[in-house]
């Protein structure tokens, strides 16, 4: 009996992840399994989550405020002094928000997070630490996020991909990526984490034991 215990615990642990986790990742059809991720209701999204590459970063002292009447520029990326939240590459996200009720809030989004592109030209981005948006009480917010790519096949994002807050990722080799690097810096590790992420999203793969040492080493 307590061989047939040991045979099936072991048998368990090896059961392959089920393949509706890897909808939406690397050349998988569908959209990634996810888990709701909500704007908070004290905070106003007033345009749409747009990509671009780092030369849209560049930006005009912010003259907009809480005129929702100004129109963006012809690149979108001119309005206002944009803040950065996050690491990754080829996947950045610019959003523009404001405050509900005029007082300054902050909107955790989850390590896990997937912005999808829906477009289907684009990339997916990934978000792989949790990230505190600062909105300001009276002016408008610009941020933008870096995020990791889901999908290597596809374009990195630009000015004409539009995404989607989609969801927090249900696939569990990614999930324990988000558990191993929580609270580390990753400044220096983003080419480390792209490659890790691939592995697993362009081969419906798993997390390995030697991405765990890296992952452990950052």
């Amino acid at each position: 009996v307590l061989l047939g215990l040991v045979m099936y615990s072991c048998s368990k642990n090896d059961d392959p992840i089920p393949a509706e986790q890897y909808a939406g990742l690397g050349d998988n059809g569908g959209t990634p399994l996810v888990t709701t991720v909500n704007v908070p209701s004290n905070i106003q999204i007033v345009s749409a989550y747009y990509g671009g590459n780092p030369e849209y970063r560049q930006a005009a002292p912010n003259f907009n405020k809480r005129d929702l009447g100004q129109s963006l520029t012809a690149d979108k990326s001119i309005d206002a002094d944009w803040t950065p939240y996050g690491t990754g590459t080829y996947v950045t996200i610019f959003v523009k928000m404001l405050s509900a009720d005029g007082f300054p809030h902050t909107w955790d989004i989850p390590g896990g997070t997937i912005f999808c592109d829906t477009t289907g030209n684009y990339q997916h981005g990934f978000i792989i630490q949790d990230i505190h948006v600062q909105i300001g009480g009276t002016d408008t917010t610009f941020a933008y996020f870096n995020a990791y790519c889901l999908n290597l096949s596809r374009s990195s994002s630009d000015k004409d991909a539009h995404y989607i807050l989609y969801g927090k990722t249900q696939n569990t080799p990614l999930l324990e990526v988000v558990q191993l690097v929580t609270g580390k810096d990753l400044s220096s590790a983003t080419g480390v984490l792209q490659s890790i992420i691939w592995n697993i999203t362009e081969s419906n793969g798993v997390l390995t034991d030697d991405d765990r040492d890296q992952l452990n080493a950052l």
